[in-house]
């Protein structure tokens, strides 16, 4: 979907996802990658963001993103591949994430504009194991901003 985006730790008592990145949900609720469980990562539907995801969901409820492949890299310099194998729209819980297999990766943004409003959710299985990245491309220089809502 031309998704590259950063992925950054959300502040402490963050209420409202950050613009230009997108955040995680901490350990110990989800894991990052390499750590044998989910991963879920969020950001805004909006331009340079998940705007690709909202958009792809909704034609033929997104079924042309099963066999994606999504590439994570990590703090510690990894890559990690995975590839999509369900879209869930109109989502209000994400309960059922923590059911999910081991070395899961769930992609989530936003339906509409408000806070309580329904989630499009990614659901991808990881392929392959770990490969060895450079810094360079593992830590893109991120630059998190306060969007309004």
């Amino acid at each position: 979907l031309g998704i590259d985006l950063p992925v950054v730790a959300p502040p402490r008592n963050s209420t409202w996802p950050l613009c230009d990145v997108a955040e995680f949900f901490r350990p110990p609720a989800f894991q990052h990658p390499g750590e044998g469980g989910v991963t879920y990562i969020y950001a805004h539907a909006q331009e340079s963001m998940f705007l690709p995801i909202l958009l792809a969901s909704r034609r033929s409820g997104g079924r042309a993103m099963i066999g994606d492949r999504v590439t994570v890299w990590t703090a510690n310099n990894h890559r990690y591949s995975y590839r999509i194998i369900s879209v869930r729209r109109f989502q209000k819980s994400l309960d059922w994430a923590f059911a999910l297999p081991p070395n899961s990766l769930v992609l989530q943004t936003s339906e509409n504009q408000y806070r309580t409003g329904t989630k499009v959710m990614l659901v991808a299985r990881q392929i392959g194991g770990p490969v060895q990245a450079t810094t360079a491309e593992a830590q893109p220089p991120a630059k998190p901003r306060v969007c309004g809502r």
